[in-house]
């Protein structure tokens, strides 16, 4: 067990300063991961993470799960459950998210809110508690902050994502290393058809550099939808596949990044 820690403990140092985040930046939905975005201007069922204001496009109560393995190792494992449904004028959700194993984890949990204001602006708030947790008497800290978004149709094609998710940078214990970083988002997606999409996102994390993330995804035959998209910062890719019948969302994915290798990803949503 000793053994296991301390080779778990080095490859957290080794990796990149932002792999230490990755519970708290929550899951974006295998969608979103295949194009390489965060989805802030890609409303959906796991908007409470990645801009909660993109909730209000949902119309129907759904149950979602989502699993991604990074670079093929157990302890990287970030697993994540959303619900939500139309509630009190706008769409409710909760969702919680898992990143580690019982060595090492980071865990968020989300309640999230959207309301449609006008006749193409959105605005949605989260409440979100975060928990950390370190095996072999190292310590567990936890604490509460809130996540802010908004979308607005800028014209028919072009919508406009923001999102700022804690913002008053809460540290959950004084005793251990513990900071929650600030994330900020900005996104736009335009539609060239009902068909395709395309979205370019400038996503900044205070723990790391600003990250420039573009993604495509075409649908095809009313069922199926392809994506592909490049991330600057780590200077990774993703691509993916979803087959979308009538009341499930099935999708798979991988992200690649040049040195750390393959992310699989994989996601199932079901609307009642």
């Amino acid at each position: 067990m000793k053994r296991n820690f301390r080779y778990v403990f080095l490859l957290l140092l080794i990796l990149p300063s932002s792999l230490l985040s990755q519970g708290w930046e929550g899951i974006n939905g295998t969608a979103a991961a295949s194009m390489d975005i965060s989805g802030v201007s890609y409303p959906g069922e796991w908007s409470g993470f990645s801009n909660p204001a993109g909730l209000a496009f949902i119309s129907k109560a759904y149950a979602s799960l989502s699993f991604e393995n990074r670079f093929q190792m157990k302890e990287l494992t970030l697993k994540g459950v959303s619900i939500g449904m139309p509630a009190l004028g706008g769409v409710a959700a909760l969702s919680g998210v898992h990143f580690g194993n019982s060595l090492y984890s980071e865990q968020r949990y989300n309640l999230a809110y959207s309301k449609r204001l006008g006749s193409a602006f959105y605005s949605g708030i989260s409440i979100d508690y975060c928990m950390l947790s370190q095996g072999n008497g190292y310590g567990n800290a936890s604490g509460l902050t809130f996540g802010l978004g908004l979308l607005t149709g800028l014209n028919e094609n072009l919508m406009l994502g923001a999102y700022v998710f804690n913002p008053v940078k809460i540290r959950l214990s004084k005793n251990i290393q513990s900071e929650v970083p600030v994330m900020m988002k900005l996104g736009l997606l335009y539609s060239f058809t009902r068909e395709l999409i395309a979205t370019a996102e400038v996503v900044k994390n205070s723990e790391c550099k600003a990250a420039v993330q573009l993604g495509v995804e075409y649908n095809a035959f009313g069922t199926f939808a392809f994506r592909t998209g490049v991330s600057s910062w780590p200077g990774s890719f993703a691509f993916g596949i979803g087959y979308h019948p009538k009341h499930l969302k099935l999708d798979v994915g991988a992200g690649f990044h040049p040195d750390l290798g393959l992310c699989p990803q994989a996601g199932l949503i079901y609307s009642f």
